[in-house]
């Protein structure tokens, strides 16, 4: 039988016993709940680190946006300021030109083929009234003789394949945007992408709500390999004038088809 003090002596080692193994746990526990607030807030810096990186992602867009949009805007004032000084040097060489085709038109020889009859008298005229004067053009290139119809249709023919030097004559003459679009198509059909990109300037100068000349610049863009730079314009475009062709040619540039 245990005295008194044995008793008191197991009961403390026992005590002792139970602190340890209650420290293990509680040690335990806070490493336990140190771990997860360190998951916790090592996800919660991951997050606001990517969402930052986001934020300055977005920010650098809106700004070379931004910055490409005023290029456009003062390329465009430029290239407006130099077509009036163009327009007001070649004034002088237009009304010359245009004097000197007049001048050619008139001295084209023509043919006058009269059928007169022998008038003797009275009833003669009227019995043998002259048959309507036949007047025929040559053309003094060719050596040949034409019809009124046939030199119509080769007028218009001609006019349907006008040169750019020919479409930049018409413009300064009328200030047409139609024209400066017409430009802007035949040099991008050339692949000359520099010159088609300062007509879409010209075009957007002139009027910022015809697609056309922003269809051109981004078209310009991407064959000139800036294809970030086409989508981004042509993304601010449709949000302020939603247009299909737009939507259109958006995806042949992300696919890669144009």
């Amino acid at each position: 039988m245990l005295d008194a003090y044995e008793i008191l002596e197991l009961e403390r080692k026992w005590q002792d016993f139970n602190n340890k193994r209650n420290r293990k746990k509680q040690a335990l526990y806070f490493l336990i709940l140190i771990s997860i607030l360190s998951v916790i807030f090592v996800s919660y810096e991951t997050f606001k680190h990517f969402e930052q990186n986001d934020i300055k992602k977005q920010e650098i867009v809106d700004l070379n946006l931004k910055k490409q949009v005023d290029e456009l805007k003062q390329k465009a004032k430029q290239a407006k300021l130099k077509f009036e000084a163009d327009k007001n040097k070649t004034e002088e060489q237009a009304t010359l030109a245009t004097d000197e085709q007049m001048t050619k038109e008139n001295l084209t020889p023509m043919l006058i083929v009269p059928n007169k009859p022998n008038i003797q008298n009275t009833k003669q005229l009227i019995s043998q009234a002259p048959e309507p004067t036949l007047i025929e053009e040559f053309d003094a290139n060719q050596g040949e003789v034409k019809e009124e119809k046939q030199n119509k249709i080769f007028i218009e023919s001609k006019e349907m394949k006008l040169s750019i030097a020919s479409l930049k004559k018409k413009f300064e003459s009328t200030n047409d945007i139609k024209f400066a679009i017409s430009i802007a198509q035949e040099y991008y059909r050339q692949q000359d992408y520099k010159n088609a990109m300062k007509w879409a300037f010209t075009i957007n100068n002139m009027d910022k709500d015809r697609v056309e000349g922003w269809i051109i610049f981004a078209k310009s863009k991407y064959k000139t390999g800036k294809k970030d730079d086409a989508i981004n314009v042509l993304n601010t475009i449709n949000k302020k004038q939603p247009s299909k062709s737009i939507d259109a040619l958006l995806t042949q540039i992300k696919m890669g088809t144009l």
